[in-house]
């Protein structure tokens, strides 16, 4: 599938919302819900396959999809898909993924949304969604989306989210502003970072819906558990497939020889790239959608070596005692065997 450009136009300095339809060769996307993420397809200015997930934030009756995707510099896979569809080039879909939608939080009571910096794409979908449901007074009902930003200018849909504070019963926005000063504070905009422990919701929340950074969700995970240890937890992260390493994590040399069960051909791989790239560029089919350490999809088993893993939020400890793995999350730092699951 191909989305093109309806129209556009920019949210904040950085911020953009595309409005994209699919080519007129293209099939409509029956499983397409908003909070759900697309998967963006294509070349990169190093001349390599990327993926990027978006969070489809709405969607019309005319099947038009609304993202919003935050441009990181000129030198970045964002800003080559901007470029895409500003020149109506279009966007490849790899396909969808994601779990958290308005499914997810519809039969809760109380229910928390926390978002740091572009990660309020998704709380904004799934409030979005609510607005349809609900109408104005919902009795039982309460919806409160608590954001971090380093400044207000960054943040996309403010004038839209206060609205929602002040028309819909259910909503509360709380806004934590992290770097730039403010003349005044108020009941919703304050300075400093969200502190569960202080922070004021309405009710006990028994579902809590995460998106950030990794640093600002596994923060999150951390007050959640320790302040409403009863709540039902949905975490969504999305980042870079190239994950930086530290000095403490160097690789003891660039090259390593990997054997895919089933494939006949070992491969030599580069140590400084993930697993999944490695086995995408020497065109071994391995199913994976977030590229992030969500969706679990990119699933392998190591029989012979080591890797270096980074932190997922889907693997269970059954499945790492049984040495399984996500290609997205692991780097070789020697030869390996591994097994696709």
């Amino acid at each position: 599938m191909k989305l093109t450009l309806v129209e556009s136009h920019m949210l904040t300095d950085k911020i953009r919302m595309f409005l994209l339809k699919p080519t007129l060769d293209s099939d409509i996307l029956t499983d397409a819900v908003p909070g759900k993420h697309f998967n963006f397809q294509f070349i990169g200015r190093d001349k390599r396959l990327k993926q990027r997930s978006y969070t489809l934030v709405s969607q019309d009756i005319n099947n038009h999809y609304k993202f919003i995707i935050e441009n990181r510099g000129c030198d970045s896979e964002s800003s080559t898909i901007w470029k895409l569809l500003l020149d109506n080039v279009g966007i490849s879909i790899f396909g969808i993924g994601g779990e958290i939608t308005f499914d997810t939080i519809k039969n809760s009571r109380n229910v928390l949304l926390l978002a740091g910096g572009i990660g309020i794409t998704l709380p904004i979908s799934l409030i979005y969604e609510c607005a349809k449901y609900y109408s104005h007074i919902m009795s039982g009902k309460n919806i409160q989306l608590v954001i971090s930003y380093p400044s207000l200018r960054d943040i996309p849909y403010l004038n839209e989210l206060l609205d929602f504070h002040m028309k819909y019963q259910w909503f509360t926005l709380c806004v934590n502003i992290t770097r730039s000063k403010l003349r005044k504070t108020s009941d919703i905009i304050n300075m400093g970072r969200i502190d569960l422990a202080t922070e004021k919701t309405n009710g006990i929340p028994d579902t809590v819906v995460i998106c950030g950074s990794r640093m600002f969700t596994e923060s999150m995970i951390k007050g959640v558990r320790c302040n409403f240890p009863q709540a039902s937890i949905f975490t969504e992260f999305f980042g870079s497939t190239q994950v930086q390493l530290t000095n403490s994590e160097e690789l003891n040399k660039d090259k390593s020889i990997v054997r895919v069960k089933d494939f006949d051909t070992p491969l030599l791989i580069d140590n400084n790239r993930t697993v999944l790239d490695n086995l995408l560029q020497n065109n071994i089919p391995i199913r994976y959608i977030c590229y992030s350490g969500i969706c679990g999809s990119c699933k392998y088993r190591l029989i012979r070596g080591s890797v270096l893993n980074h932190p997922d939020f889907c693997l269970t400890e059954k499945e790492k005692a049984e040495n399984i793995h996500l290609a997205c999350c692991s780097f070789p730092k020697t030869d390996i065997d591994i097994e696709l699951v």
